[in-house]
Protein backbone atom coordinates (compact mmCIF):
# COMPACT_ATOMS: atom_id res chain seq x y z
CA UNK A 1 0.00 0.00 0.00
CA UNK A 2 1.99 2.66 -1.36
CA UNK A 3 0.94 7.05 -1.87
CA UNK A 4 4.10 7.77 -3.75
CA UNK A 5 5.45 11.38 -4.26
CA UNK A 6 7.03 12.34 -7.17
CA UNK A 7 8.31 15.81 -8.98
CA UNK A 8 9.02 16.86 -12.47
CA UNK A 9 10.55 19.51 -14.14
CA UNK A 10 7.95 21.37 -16.65
CA UNK A 11 10.22 22.12 -19.53
CA UNK A 12 7.85 25.32 -20.46
CA UNK A 13 8.44 27.31 -17.24
CA UNK A 14 11.22 25.57 -16.19
CA UNK A 15 9.63 25.68 -12.64
CA UNK A 16 9.60 22.15 -10.43
CA UNK A 17 6.27 21.19 -10.09
CA UNK A 18 5.10 18.11 -7.64
CA UNK A 19 2.35 15.85 -7.52
CA UNK A 20 1.25 12.82 -6.20
CA UNK A 21 -0.24 9.17 -6.66
CA UNK A 22 -1.69 6.70 -4.91
CA UNK A 23 -0.75 3.39 -5.86
CA UNK A 24 -2.64 -0.27 -4.52
CA UNK A 25 -0.46 -3.10 -3.05
CA UNK A 26 -0.23 -4.70 -6.09
CA UNK A 27 1.18 -1.48 -7.68
CA UNK A 28 -1.84 -0.60 -9.95
CA UNK A 29 -2.19 3.34 -10.12
CA UNK A 30 -5.52 4.43 -8.78
CA UNK A 31 -5.41 8.22 -8.84
CA UNK A 32 -3.09 10.86 -9.70
CA UNK A 33 -3.46 14.34 -8.56
CA UNK A 34 -2.72 17.64 -9.84
CA UNK A 35 0.65 19.68 -9.62
CA UNK A 36 1.39 21.55 -7.19
CA UNK A 37 4.18 24.57 -7.01
CA UNK A 38 5.53 23.03 -3.70
CA UNK A 39 6.51 20.32 -1.82
CA UNK A 40 4.87 21.08 1.36
CA UNK A 41 1.53 21.76 -0.56
CA UNK A 42 1.71 18.55 -2.21
CA UNK A 43 1.99 16.88 1.27
CA UNK A 44 -1.24 19.68 2.02
CA UNK A 45 -2.76 18.01 -1.18
CA UNK A 46 -2.61 14.34 0.31
CA UNK A 47 -4.34 14.93 3.30
CA UNK A 48 -7.17 16.80 1.57
CA UNK A 49 -7.75 13.95 -0.65
CA UNK A 50 -7.68 11.52 2.15
CA UNK A 51 -10.38 13.43 3.95
CA UNK A 52 -12.75 13.62 0.31
CA UNK A 53 -11.82 10.03 0.37
CA UNK A 54 -13.00 8.95 3.54
CA UNK A 55 -16.15 10.65 3.25
CA UNK A 56 -17.36 9.48 -0.36
CA UNK A 57 -16.93 12.65 -2.43
CA UNK A 58 -16.72 10.19 -5.62
CA UNK A 59 -18.52 10.99 -8.66
CA UNK A 60 -18.47 7.79 -11.12
CA UNK A 61 -19.38 9.18 -15.32
CA UNK A 62 -19.17 7.81 -18.39
CA UNK A 63 -16.40 9.15 -20.61
CA UNK A 64 -16.97 10.23 -23.91
CA UNK A 65 -15.04 7.27 -25.38
CA UNK A 66 -17.75 4.87 -23.80
CA UNK A 67 -15.92 3.62 -20.50
CA UNK A 68 -15.97 5.01 -17.19
CA UNK A 69 -13.95 7.29 -14.56
CA UNK A 70 -14.30 8.77 -11.21
CA UNK A 71 -13.76 12.04 -10.16
CA UNK A 72 -13.18 12.85 -6.76
CA UNK A 73 -14.68 16.14 -5.15
CA UNK A 74 -14.27 18.54 -2.18
CA UNK A 75 -16.83 19.51 0.09
CA UNK A 76 -17.58 22.25 -1.88
CA UNK A 77 -17.87 20.36 -5.15
CA UNK A 78 -15.21 21.39 -6.54
CA UNK A 79 -12.64 18.62 -9.07
CA UNK A 80 -9.81 17.44 -6.98
CA UNK A 81 -8.62 15.12 -9.04
CA UNK A 82 -9.79 12.29 -11.69
CA UNK A 83 -9.03 8.12 -11.96
CA UNK A 84 -8.19 6.16 -14.16
CA UNK A 85 -10.57 4.96 -17.20
CA UNK A 86 -12.04 1.80 -16.67
CA UNK A 87 -14.38 -0.45 -18.88
CA UNK A 88 -17.66 -0.97 -16.88
CA UNK A 89 -19.23 0.83 -14.48
CA UNK A 90 -18.62 -2.19 -12.00
CA UNK A 91 -14.70 -1.90 -12.32
CA UNK A 92 -14.66 1.99 -11.59
CA UNK A 93 -16.97 1.26 -8.39
CA UNK A 94 -14.11 -1.48 -7.57
CA UNK A 95 -11.33 1.22 -7.77
CA UNK A 96 -13.30 3.23 -5.50
CA UNK A 97 -13.19 0.89 -3.38
CA UNK A 98 -9.65 0.30 -3.35
CA UNK A 99 -8.88 4.13 -3.32
CA UNK A 100 -10.83 4.11 -0.02
CA UNK A 101 -8.97 1.11 1.57
CA UNK A 102 -5.22 1.88 0.81
CA UNK A 103 -5.83 6.01 0.79
CA UNK A 104 -6.55 5.81 5.06
CA UNK A 105 -3.19 3.60 5.69
CA UNK A 106 -0.79 4.30 2.65
CA UNK A 107 2.89 5.44 3.68
CA UNK A 108 4.22 8.14 1.47
CA UNK A 109 7.01 7.14 -0.90
CA UNK A 110 9.64 9.87 -1.72
CA UNK A 111 12.07 7.49 -3.14
CA UNK A 112 10.62 7.45 -6.71
CA UNK A 113 12.52 8.27 -10.03
CA UNK A 114 12.06 11.92 -11.56
CA UNK A 115 9.68 11.94 -14.26
CA UNK A 116 11.36 13.58 -17.00
CA UNK A 117 9.02 14.53 -19.78
CA UNK A 118 10.61 16.09 -23.07
CA UNK A 119 8.69 18.47 -24.57
CA UNK A 120 7.77 17.77 -28.75
CA UNK A 121 9.32 19.72 -30.93
CA UNK A 122 7.27 22.77 -32.70
CA UNK A 123 6.53 22.66 -35.89
CA UNK A 124 5.65 26.33 -37.41
CA UNK A 125 2.91 24.34 -39.66
CA UNK A 126 1.84 22.84 -36.53
CA UNK A 127 -0.20 26.02 -35.33
CA UNK A 128 -3.74 25.51 -36.19
CA UNK A 129 -5.33 29.13 -38.72
CA UNK A 130 -8.19 30.60 -37.02
CA UNK A 131 -10.13 32.51 -39.65
CA UNK A 132 -11.82 35.63 -37.91
CA UNK A 133 -15.28 35.65 -39.25
CA UNK A 134 -16.23 37.79 -36.30
CA UNK A 135 -14.96 35.31 -33.83
CA UNK A 136 -18.82 34.09 -33.80
CA UNK A 137 -18.47 31.26 -31.98
CA UNK A 138 -20.55 29.54 -29.45
CA UNK A 139 -21.55 27.92 -25.89
CA UNK A 140 -23.53 25.67 -26.23
CA UNK A 141 -24.91 23.54 -22.74
CA UNK A 142 -25.58 19.79 -22.98
CA UNK A 143 -28.20 17.52 -21.18
CA UNK A 144 -26.91 14.20 -20.30
CA UNK A 145 -27.76 11.11 -17.73
CA UNK A 146 -24.91 10.56 -15.52
CA UNK A 147 -24.17 6.76 -14.41
CA UNK A 148 -26.01 6.77 -11.58
CA UNK A 149 -29.45 7.82 -13.03
CA UNK A 150 -28.98 11.85 -12.46
CA UNK A 151 -29.68 14.05 -14.70
CA UNK A 152 -26.89 16.70 -15.09
CA UNK A 153 -25.81 20.02 -17.33
CA UNK A 154 -22.34 21.13 -19.42
CA UNK A 155 -21.22 23.31 -21.93
CA UNK A 156 -18.91 23.55 -24.05
CA UNK A 157 -17.22 26.60 -26.26
CA UNK A 158 -16.34 26.14 -30.17
CA UNK A 159 -14.57 27.98 -32.45
CA UNK A 160 -16.42 29.63 -35.55
CA UNK A 161 -14.39 26.77 -37.36
CA UNK A 162 -16.67 23.97 -35.51
CA UNK A 163 -13.45 22.74 -33.09
CA UNK A 164 -14.06 22.37 -29.63
CA UNK A 165 -12.13 24.67 -27.37
CA UNK A 166 -13.40 23.96 -23.90
CA UNK A 167 -15.79 21.65 -22.38
CA UNK A 168 -16.75 22.06 -18.21
CA UNK A 169 -17.10 19.73 -15.67
CA UNK A 170 -20.87 19.07 -14.91
CA UNK A 171 -24.17 21.23 -13.44
CA UNK A 172 -26.46 19.59 -11.24
CA UNK A 173 -29.08 22.43 -13.07
CA UNK A 174 -29.73 24.22 -15.54
CA UNK A 175 -29.04 27.45 -14.16
CA UNK A 176 -26.33 26.47 -12.48
CA UNK A 177 -24.36 25.55 -15.93
CA UNK A 178 -25.59 29.49 -17.07
CA UNK A 179 -24.34 31.06 -14.38
CA UNK A 180 -21.30 28.51 -14.66
CA UNK A 181 -20.87 29.96 -18.28
CA UNK A 182 -20.25 33.70 -16.65
CA UNK A 183 -17.67 32.21 -14.50
CA UNK A 184 -15.28 30.67 -17.38
CA UNK A 185 -16.09 34.01 -19.28
CA UNK A 186 -14.96 36.31 -16.51
CA UNK A 187 -11.70 34.04 -15.74
CA UNK A 188 -10.82 33.65 -19.51
CA UNK A 189 -10.99 37.06 -19.52
CA UNK A 190 -8.67 37.50 -16.60
CA UNK A 191 -6.27 35.20 -18.27
CA UNK A 192 -6.47 32.41 -15.59
CA UNK A 193 -4.67 29.76 -17.75
CA UNK A 194 -1.98 27.34 -17.24
CA UNK A 195 -0.65 25.53 -19.92
CA UNK A 196 1.65 22.20 -18.78
CA UNK A 197 3.03 18.84 -20.37
CA UNK A 198 1.15 16.04 -19.53
CA UNK A 199 3.08 13.24 -18.95
CA UNK A 200 2.41 11.62 -22.41
CA UNK A 201 4.11 14.54 -23.93
CA UNK A 202 1.14 16.51 -25.30
CA UNK A 203 0.36 19.73 -24.05
CA UNK A 204 -3.29 20.76 -22.30
CA UNK A 205 -3.94 24.17 -20.65
CA UNK A 206 -6.00 24.32 -17.34
CA UNK A 207 -8.76 27.59 -16.54
CA UNK A 208 -8.24 28.33 -13.13
CA UNK A 209 -10.41 30.84 -10.79
CA UNK A 210 -9.38 33.35 -8.73
CA UNK A 211 -8.55 31.53 -6.13
CA UNK A 212 -6.71 29.14 -8.10
CA UNK A 213 -8.76 26.12 -8.22
CA UNK A 214 -9.62 24.27 -11.56
CA UNK A 215 -12.41 24.97 -13.70
CA UNK A 216 -11.70 23.28 -16.58
CA UNK A 217 -9.28 21.53 -18.78
CA UNK A 218 -8.81 22.18 -22.83
CA UNK A 219 -8.28 19.56 -25.05
CA UNK A 220 -4.57 18.12 -26.05
CA UNK A 221 -2.17 20.05 -28.07
CA UNK A 222 0.78 18.26 -30.06
CA UNK A 223 2.41 21.45 -29.06
CA UNK A 224 3.16 24.06 -27.27
CA UNK A 225 2.22 26.90 -30.07
CA UNK A 226 -1.13 24.49 -30.54
CA UNK A 227 -2.02 25.04 -27.13
CA UNK A 228 -1.17 28.50 -26.92
CA UNK A 229 -2.61 29.37 -29.96
CA UNK A 230 -6.00 27.62 -28.84
CA UNK A 231 -6.10 30.21 -25.43
CA UNK A 232 -6.42 32.78 -27.69
CA UNK A 233 -9.17 31.41 -29.77
CA UNK A 234 -10.58 30.39 -26.33
CA UNK A 235 -10.05 34.55 -25.39
CA UNK A 236 -11.33 35.87 -28.44
CA UNK A 237 -14.47 33.49 -28.64
CA UNK A 238 -15.47 33.27 -24.97
CA UNK A 239 -16.96 37.05 -24.86
CA UNK A 240 -19.31 37.10 -27.42
CA UNK A 241 -19.86 33.95 -28.32
CA UNK A 242 -23.89 33.42 -27.68
CA UNK A 243 -25.35 30.75 -25.59
CA UNK A 244 -26.95 28.09 -27.00
CA UNK A 245 -28.75 24.50 -25.93
CA UNK A 246 -29.08 21.87 -28.08
CA UNK A 247 -32.92 19.94 -28.10
CA UNK A 248 -32.26 17.67 -25.64
CA UNK A 249 -31.14 20.27 -23.01
CA UNK A 250 -34.31 22.14 -23.95
CA UNK A 251 -36.75 19.75 -23.62
CA UNK A 252 -35.11 18.26 -20.51
CA UNK A 253 -34.64 22.01 -19.16
CA UNK A 254 -38.62 22.95 -20.29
Amino acid sequence: MTAIGGEHSDRTTGEEMYFFELRASNGEKLLTSEEYTSYSGALSGITTHKNNIAKGNFKIMPSKKGDYIFKLLSGKNMLLCMGENYPTKARCESAIESAKRFAATAIIDENVQDIIINAPTEDEDDAPVYVDNGYNGKWIIRAQTAADGEQVFYFELYASNGEKLLSSEEYTTYIGAVNGIETHKTNIERGNFRVSLTKRGDYIYKLLNGNNQLLCLGEHYKTRRRCESAIESVRRFAKNAPVLADNETVTKHS
